[in-house]
């Protein structure tokens, strides 16, 4: 039973040490000030996919509540 807990422990510190250095690393590749502008495009394009996906559940709300006429004067405001 104790080698069993000697091998969870060494394999669950080197996953800990392993998972460690990937953060540290990709922290480090995304602030390199050439990946900047990538990393605003990406946030970019999670808002605007958000927008996008709301308006979509906001258009299929109105259709299943029969107001199909009153989409275009949502996307008119």
């Amino acid at each position: 039973m104790a080698l069993v807990h000697l091998v969870v422990d060494n394999v669950e510190r080197r996953g800990f040490k392993r998972a460690n250095y990937r953060v540290s690393t990709v922290s480090r590749n995304l602030t390199v000030p050439d990946n900047i502008p990538i990393i605003a495009m990406m946030i970019l394009v999670m808002f605007f996919t958000y927008i996008a996906l709301k308006q979509a559940r906001r258009n299929d709300q109105l259709i299943e509540h029969g107001h199909r006429e009153r989409i275009i004067d949502e996307m008119r405001k």
